[in-house]
């Protein structure tokens, strides 16, 4: 009988260190699963960074490539058009400057042409 509780003991015993180390186990894979997905995560973020600042770069060089368009030697129809690109570039800026200092509208892109006022709107530089 006396065997029969120490084998039962021993049993247990056996049982509750599998059952440990199981536990361990999981636990360090569930520590190692997370940062995993932290270091993914900031991977990801540091990507969108990039791109983000990529596309900035381009619109700058976009802009800077209007703004100095020159109007020499153009009809009076582009002449007209390369002014409204000017203004619109000036229209954006002005936007993305205003968000950036945290007082612009943070709802409607202003600097899209979607939301560009092409009829409206005298610019000082324009005088068709």
């Amino acid at each position: 009988m006396e065997e029969l509780a120490r084998q039962g003991e021993l049993s247990l015993a056996w049982e509750i260190a599998k059952f440990e180390a199981d536990k361990a186990r999981e636990d360090a894979k569930a520590v190692a699963i997370e940062k995993q997905f932290q270091a993914n995560e900031r991977k990801r973020e540091l990507l969108r960074q990039e791109r983000e600042h990529v596309r900035e770069e381009r619109m700058a060089q976009r802009d800077r490539g209007i703004m100095n368009e020159p109007l020499e030697g153009k009809s009076p129809n582009s002449k007209y058009f390369w002014k409204l690109e000017k203004a619109d570039v000036v229209r954006r800026r002005c936007a993305r400057e205003a968000r950036a200092r945290g007082d612009g509208p943070s709802t409607t892109r202003e600097d899209h042409p979607s939301t560009t006022n092409w009829l409206g709107d005298d610019y000082p530089f324009m005088n068709p």
